[in-house]
């Protein structure tokens, strides 16, 4: 079931890419391409009709949220929501629960889609001549493009937070969660949970730094893609100049930033040592 809801999501998200870049297509001709590299100004009115892909979205979250509800019947399964800090396990057999399941779930997917590409454009904002890849990105992020560095950074923690705020009560509720927390008890969650969405951040930023440390070494090509990452790699380097450990012309400092970041996505313990992420799931449990 996880496979499946992982598929559906990832056809939904390509169906609102799609009504997304057909908006941007009304407005001008586009080059065939995964960018808009080229784009000049149409002399005639567009006929690009963008609003079926929203409906079709539309569609697939109903229809599944059915399909959810017979297989989930049949099996006797709940479906579950991971939310990274916690999980939220839906009936199948109300209908009501599994759309809103089918909802919330797509929310999330696409935020992390999102999340994911303010972190590659706030490392790569001085790009003055954007490869198409960064342009790609770019599109999507729209009037989010222009925003500052530092902006683009906290928006994960202030999405989490008016997150918790808004649906963490509906789904107390709903006996979904456990309620009872006061004002400030709901706060403190929040700034937690908002606090955990930059887990989806942890596993590219150990690419990155895994990347740049195999292309240091190894030339892989002038591929756009790869100069993309190649660039991202040496950005996230440069965040970190009081690491620079160089000996016998080694530069230990991706090295050290992927051992830090494991240990922060680590979400276990040995003999004593936990990582950050049961760390964060205690602090969760404490409040």
């Amino acid at each position: 079931m996880a496979l499946l809801d992982f598929i559906l999501n990832l056809a939904g998200l390509l169906l609102w890419l799609n009504w997304r870049f057909l908006r941007v297509a009304r407005k001008a001709r586009v080059v065939p391409g995964v960018s808009l590299a080229g784009t000049v100004k149409s002399t005639q009115p567009s006929r690009v009709v963008p609003w079926p892909g929203l409906a079709f979205l539309g569609g697939l979250l109903l229809v599944r949220a059915f399909v959810y509800s017979t297989i989930g019947s049949n099996l006797r399964t709940n479906m579950v929501l991971d939310l990274g800090i916690l999980s939220v396990s839906f009936n199948p057999f109300l209908m009501s629960r599994m759309l809103l399941f089918s909802i919330l779930s797509f929310i999330s997917f696409t935020a992390v889609f999102y999340f994911l590409l303010l972190l590659l454009s706030a490392l790569n904002r001085s790009a003055a001549d954007p490869d198409p890849c960064l342009r790609w990105i770019r599109m999507h992020l729209g009037w989010l493009e222009r925003r500052h560095p530092a902006i683009k950074c906290g928006i994960p923690f202030v999405a989490g937070l008016l997150f918790w705020m808004l649906a963490g009560g509906v789904l107390a509720s709903l006996g979904l969660l456990p309620g009872g927390d006061g004002f400030g008890g709901k706060v403190l969650r929040g700034c937690v949970f908002g606090i955990s969405m930059y887990w989806v951040w942890l596993p590219v930023l150990i690419f990155l730094a895994g990347f740049h440390i195999i292309s240091s070494y190894v030339y892989l090509g002038e591929l756009s893609w790869v100069s993309f990452l190649q660039r991202s790699g040496r950005n996230l380097m440069s965040l970190f100049p009081k690491l620079q450990m160089v000996s016998l012309r080694t530069d230990f400092t991706p090295w050290v930033l992927i051992l830090l970041l494991s240990w922060m996505v680590w979400n276990g313990c040995q003999s004593g040592l936990c990582g950050g992420g049961v760390l964060l799931i205690r602090l969760w449990h404490s409040i």
